[in-house]
């Protein structure tokens, strides 16, 4: 028996309830972000894993169809050194672009540690509830314009 990671979201059937009262998802890596956020949350929790760091078609198709979230935030593990780097930058563009074609449905935000809270590769919820809760009172905000800026930029630098 085999399944793929992608045709699901870890957590969704825990946390279900309350994402649809809410209408608002957050967006992990990996299962253990899942667990950690229910230890802060319990029945509160509105966190489920892409187990992996993309999003797939069928798992925006639960988050908008299925869901019918109205607000996305994406909380990729932090995989840069400095909050100021070129690394951090790339990074940047990287996690805008695998939530691009979310915009059209829902507003998306991504949790960035602007402020070097958390350590290279770890999660947002790696630090305990209060990083988490900071970096969910900063997440920033991604728009077509957003995107279209990094494409632009990407673009230029070929």
């Amino acid at each position: 028996l085999s399944h793929s990671l992608g045709n699901e979201l870890y957590g969704l059937w825990v946390n279900k309830d309350r994402i649809k009262e809410t209408k608002t998802i957050i967006l992990v890596e990996a299962e253990k972000s899942v667990l950690q956020g229910y230890s802060y949350y319990g029945d509160q929790s509105e966190i489920v894993a892409t187990c992996g760091s993309s999003i797939t078609v069928n798992q925006m198709r639960i988050i908008i169809k299925d869901l019918e979230c109205e607000t996305v935030i994406y909380a990729p593990d932090r995989d840069y050194h400095g909050a100021e780097s070129f690394e951090a930058e790339a990074w940047w563009n990287t996690q805008c672009n695998k939530v691009k074609d979310l915009i059209r449905y829902v507003d998306v935000y991504i949790l960035a540690d602007t402020k070097n809270r958390l350590g290279y590769k770890q999660s947002p919820t790696d630090n305990g509830q209060e990083i988490i809760e900071e970096l969910l009172n900063e997440k920033i905000a991604i728009t077509k314009e957003e995107i279209d800026r990094i494409n632009q930029e990407s673009k230029q630098n070929t």
